[in-house]
Formats: structure tokens, sequence, C-alpha cells
């Protein structure tokens, strides 16, 4: 029995590898890379294509274009999106398609393997994320046992996290930061923990490091905290 082929659409870099190299090792699954259009067209007409995944940053409307036009091709297969950023106005497109879901990072591996093998056996998925609001608002971000603040854009806001840029600040995974916040439209103030779960040298949006967080209660924080002494 030949292994479920799974193509893999997105730059090549050193997270599209190292998916790859992940999904064929927790999965037994056969999966090639494709960052060039035509490669995955040539990919996708061979019809040995059992799943098709994308892996983005930024997750638009027009990105949702790409997945529809593997349906217009006469492609039936399921398709699964991978990306940290997802625009408002994409959200109600990826729920109205069929057989597609939607993977916010950063997600659990055990996450992703289950739901690649789900719909390969073409059962039920349900979407995975936090409905993420978009704000593009100023904020501040300081180190947890204190220090200077810095200042940072904030783009998008859930109830599990948030992804914000950050021009002059030094954060690496796995610290513990505060975050103020201001919801410009019901005049409200919060101040937040959070720890950063990944970060990138360049932000999607061009106005410093990106930064993703995943608001912790306060029994986190001091765990998380615990393990660091």
């Amino acid at each position: 029995m030949t292994a479920p082929q799974v193509l893999l659409i997105g730059k090549r870099n050193e997270e599209s590898v190292a998916l790859k190299q992940q999904l064929s090792r927790n999965t037994g699954f056969q999966v090639d890379l494709a960052s060039v259009a035509n490669k995955a067209i040539q990919q996708l007409t061979s019809g040995n294509v059992d799943l098709c995944v994308f892996n983005f940053d930024l997750f638009t409307q027009d990105r949702i274009q790409m997945a529809m036009d593997i349906r217009s091709l006469g492609f039936d297969l399921p398709v699964l999106v991978l990306s940290r950023i997802i625009a408002m106005d994409a959200y109600e497109g990826i729920q109205n398609m069929k057989n597609t879901i939607l993977l916010e990072k950063p997600f659990e591996q055990k996450d992703l393997t289950g739901i690649c093998e789900k719909m390969i056996a073409r059962m039920p998925v349900n979407q995975r994320f936090h409905r993420r609001f978009y704000t593009n608002q100023w904020t501040s971000m300081s180190p947890f046992k204190g220090g200077d603040a810095s200042e940072a854009k904030l783009f998008n806001l859930s109830r599990g996290g948030a992804y914000l840029e950050v021009p002059n600040a030094a954060v690496k995974t796995g610290d513990v930061v505060q975050l103020k916040i201001q919801l410009q439209e019901v005049y409200r103030k919060y101040n937040v923990n959070a720890k950063v779960i990944w970060t990138n040298k360049v932000g999607v949006w061009g106005t410093g490091a990106g930064v993703g967080l995943e608001f912790l209660k306060a029994k986190d924080v001091y765990r998380d905290l615990l393990h660091k002494i």
C-alpha cells in the first residue's frame, strides 16, 4: 500500500523545509514541497495528491483565491491552510469553502498530524482558530519582571493571543511580557500577561520585528518563570 501524498505549497524557507520533515516523520506521508505555481500544478495534475497544504505568514482574501483556483481546475482534494496572521475579510471566505480547513500558527504538532490524517481519510474536521480582530493601533510591551516598555504596533487580537510588531525591542521565544492594550472602540484599558510564542526579524507589515503572543493566566506566568530559575 502506497503512502498518502501531501503537496506542501509555500516559500522554500527553513519553516517549510522543517514542516515537510515533521510531516513525513510523524505520519509516514510522502510530502513534496512546491514553491512556485507551475510545480504545484504539475504535481496536482499527476493525480496522486491526497492533501494540499498551503503555508502562509499572512492569509488574505487573495490567498483564498489560490485555494479556489484548485477547485476550479477540477481537483476535489482536501485543502489545509496554515497561517500566522489572518485578515478579517478572509474568515467568512474560508468558512464557506468546501473541505477546506484553516489552522492558525503556532500550533501543536499533534494537532497538525491529526488534522492531516483526518482530512486524508475524508473525516469531518472542525476549524482550529480563535477569531482574530484586526486592530492596527499602538500599544506598549514590557518585560514581566520589570524594565523599559517598548512601543509596539498591535495588528491582530483574539481571546487567545495577539500579533504585534516591535521596532525597538529584543524579545525571544519563551519570554514572559506584559502588554498594555487600550480598546479604542469601547474606551477600556487592559494589562495582560503573555508569552512570546514566536518571533520574526521582519514583521509582515514592515513596522518592526514580528512577535506572536499567547495570553497567560497568573498561574501559568509563575510556572513559566519558575522553569527559568
